[in-house]
């Protein structure tokens, strides 16, 4: 039992108070209806944790009623619980409590149900006050849940969550670098997407099939790379010169007898038409200018 001069000493509030001594029933103290514990705090009169005070003579001689915790038998001193009874839920961190918010929830503070601090990240808990996602661990493994215990999941991040994101190039925008709207790869050549940052064209397949556009999606409509891109090109000697092989210079073929341009690899002249008019130059372009062969050149 504490002497009088320890009852009396101190002060006690609705929050611990490091000076609070324990007094029993020192309305002077804690609000009506609340005494000072033990552990500094004003707690309800008649309370499971309510400490029994028992017949504490306060004026020294006569044991005063008011002083006598409500349900406990004055004639019995110390016969209730102990004011250090931990309870899950009374806003008082005790015994192997880590945290006590009032309650016996876990509504995502921090606190759960047995007042036991889950504010952890990665503890697979969402405590959604200062978590969105919990998955369980603290490593990004791609599934939208950062390291950090907030999502990431959003497209246009510059993360790329694997489980969900094939790409994601800090924008929702497809800009032609191979990372769609929404964070899905269209750069697969032949899709029929023109990703311009690493496709030439894209015409819908992976087939040269003369158009221009090669088994890469890089074009190959270029005259002269000996490339016959048979939709725009009648031909393609591998340059852009007329070298009488009946390739111009557009890769279009001149290799026609008559049009008036000798094409010498396979034409000996060329007058301009395809009728034998005396003038040494034949129906197909083959010199009969030779004096004594029985064709009158006149």
């Amino acid at each position: 039992m504490l002497s009088l001069s320890a009852l009396m000493a101190g002060g006690c509030f609705d929050t611990p108070k490091a000076t609070c001594a324990f007094a029993c029933g020192a309305s002077d103290e804690c609000p009506s209806g609340y005494y000072c514990a033990q552990d500094s705090w004003c707690k309800s009169e008649g309370t499971a944790q309510d400490y029994d005070c028992g017949a504490v003579l306060v004026d020294g001689s006569t044991p005063d009623a008011s002083t006598v915790d409500a349900g406990v038998d004055a004639s019995a001193p110390d016969s209730g619980p102990d004011a250090s009874t931990v309870v899950c839920g009374d806003k008082m961190v005790t015994g192997t409590e880590t945290c006590d918010d009032g309650n016996q929830i876990d509504d995502g503070n921090g606190c759960d149900a047995l007042c036991q601090r889950n504010d952890v990240c990665g503890d697979g808990n969402i405590q959604s006050i200062f978590e969105s996602c919990d998955d369980g661990n603290e490593v990004d493994d791609g599934n939208g849940c950062s390291d950090a215990c907030v999502r990431n999941n959003v497209c246009g991040n510059t993360i790329v969550e694997a489980l969900f994101e094939a790409c994601d190039d800090g924008n929702e925008v497809d800009d032609g670098n191979g990372c769609s709207q929404t964070c899905e790869a269209n750069n697969t050549c032949g899709d029929g997407t023109l990703e311009d940052q690493i496709e030439q064209c894209d015409d819908g397949n992976t087939t040269d099939d003369g158009n221009g556009c090669d088994t890469a999606c890089q074009q190959n409509n270029t005259c002269g790379d000996g490339t016959l891109e048979d939709l725009f090109e009648q031909c393609d000697d591998g340059n852009t010169t007329d070298d009488g092989n009946g390739c111009d210079t557009a890769c279009q073929q001149n290799n026609t007898c008559g049009d008036g341009t000798l094409e010498d690899l396979f034409e000996q002249c060329d007058d301009g038409n395809t009728t034998d008019d005396g003038n040494g130059c034949d129906t197909a372009c083959q010199q009969n200018n030779t004096c004594g062969d029985g064709t009158l050149e006149d």
